[in-house]
């Protein structure tokens, strides 16, 4: 009896303790996004999912993709990048994590980035309706009228580009795109 209980204890510890090591990642915002807009959706999932997760926005020389596991670059930022940002940042997708290109306006300079990126992989152009199958939060796809080009690993998006469409950039009004914001973060996190 006594066992039982010491092994229930230990078993609800390690789940504190994991508790405790999730809650504190923090996510990339870099470029032009609102660190306002990206509390707006942190708020959203703590409320509708349990999930606390804290933005940090960071537009310095010295950027370490490194210590992020999901990265998102908002507006024309991805040019900026130098060639030791983009390795690294291809280090860190190959190593499972999940780039986020928020309004972006040239087809063109992407498909460019992403080739030096990740050229062994090609980019698709799905619908967003494609890309999330599976719809946690109940997006109405058919107000979301955008392109979007992405690059999968194995079954795996590991970068999603939205054109001309931002989730960071402009206020958060409109509850869909809260929703949009919400299923990339929350697909990404369930590994889909």
């Amino acid at each position: 009896m006594i066992k039982k209980l010491n092994i229930t204890a230990l078993l609800i510890i390690l789940m504190l303790f994991n508790q405790l090591f999730a809650q504190s990642d923090k996510i990339l915002l870099y470029g032009s996004c609102s660190i306002d807009e990206a509390n707006k959706l942190s708020e959203y999932l703590k409320n509708n999912s349990n999930i606390d997760l804290a933005f940090e926005i960071n537009d310095d020389g010295n950027l370490l993709f490194s210590k992020y596991s999901i990265i998102f670059l908002c507006g024309n930022s991805y040019l900026k990048l130098s060639e030791n940002h983009i390795q690294e940042l291809n280090r860190m997708i190959l190593n499972g994590s999940f780039l986020l290109i928020d309004n972006y306006k040239s087809d063109y300079t992407l498909s460019i980035f992403l080739k030096k990126l990740l050229a062994e992989y090609p980019e698709k152009n799905n619908s967003i309706l494609e890309v999330f199958k599976k719809n946690p939060y109940r997006i109405d796809f058919e107000q979301l009228q955008f392109d979007t080009k992405q690059v999968y690993i194995g079954e795996k998006l590991r970068v999603l580009a939205l054109k001309e469409e931002s989730i960071f950039e402009n206020e958060l009004n409109n509850d869909n795109k809260l929703r949009l914001g919400s299923s990339i973060i929350f697909n990404y996190l369930i590994g889909n």
